[in-house]
């Protein structure tokens, strides 16, 4: 197997694993709503916390997030073509979110993660970001 066959494969799991545990702990898509009723955005965008500004600075955001779940979609159940995915705009959406280590070619994600781009290290971002919106960091 190649490096590059390897970073991808690795990527996608730690994805799925990621939003199965977020989704398991905080409920369906808990980026869009907290239980104070904001939406991850609306968090980020309060000044209350010197932590939310780096997070904020990587891209984390509802978007964003609603990108990974398509990424993962396509990773996990279509082989990573994004036109297979139940939700018709994935392509645009992961288009549109530009996520460092995310390429699309025709219809198909490949990730990587690596020195100089680190799509692993969004996915973190990602969950520390959730996680701070419930209360759970």
């Amino acid at each position: 197997m190649k490096r590059e066959d390897y970073e991808h494969y690795a990527c996608g799991m730690y994805l799925a694993g990621t939003l199965a545990f977020l989704e398991g702990r905080y409920g369906s898509k808990p980026w869009k709503a907290s239980g104070r009723g904001i939406s991850l955005d609306e968090f980020l965008a309060e000044r209350d916390d010197k932590r939310k500004e780096p997070l904020q600075i990587a891209g984390v955001c509802v978007a964003g997030l609603d990108a990974l779940v398509c990424i993962r979609n396509a990773v996990t159940h279509n082989d990573g073509d994004l036109s297979k995915n139940i939700d018709s705009q994935s392509l645009s959406k992961v288009s549109a979110a530009a996520l460092p280590g995310v390429q699309i070619v025709g219809n198909s994600v490949r990730l990587s993660s690596g020195y100089s781009v680190d799509f692993m290290k969004y996915v973190r971002e990602s969950f520390v970001a959730v996680s701070m919106l419930h209360g759970g960091l």
